[in-house]
Formats: C-alpha cells, structure tokens, sequence
C-alpha cells in the first residue's frame, strides 16, 4: 500500500466518523428543540457550537482509528515511499 492511498483512507474514515457523529447530533438537536419548543425556550439558551464542533472532532478522531484498524495497521505502517 503507498503514502497516498493510506492516507485516503485515514482521510475517508475522518470524514465518515464526523458524518456518523453529525448524524447523531442532528438527532439530539431535534430531540431537544421539540423539548424546548414545549418550554417555550429559544435555540441560544442550550445550544453550545464548541460542543457541537468538539463532538464532530470526537467522531473524526474514531473514525481514524476505525480505518487504520480495520485496513490494517500493519499495511499502513509498511507503506513503500516509491
């Protein structure tokens, strides 16, 4: 395996976790403007961005490691430079 396909494959896991971890998120916001639409609340009260950005940083971080363990660490350690 080269530097480059490793590499895309570490950058494809990334991009899935955030997905699966903004999908997730997507969710839980829905579930809690429903709530706060019963209580009368606004948005800017309990939504937190960095939560949400930290969140996305959190599931790009899994699906990382997910790529390289599922691809095999061992062939993307032992890539070829040529």
């Amino acid at each position: 395996m080269d530097v480059t396909t490793a590499v895309l494959y570490v950058v494809l896991g990334a991009l899935l976790g955030a997905v699966g971890q903004g999908t997730r998120a997507i969710v839980g916001i829905k579930k809690r403007s429903d709530q706060a639409a019963m209580k009368n609340e606004e948005m800017k009260e309990w939504f937190d961005l960095n939560r949400l950005l930290f969140s996305l940083v959190i599931g790009a971080i899994a699906g990382s490691f997910a790529a390289v363990f599922l691809v095999g660490w061992r062939s993307i350690v032992s890539f070829s430079w040529a």
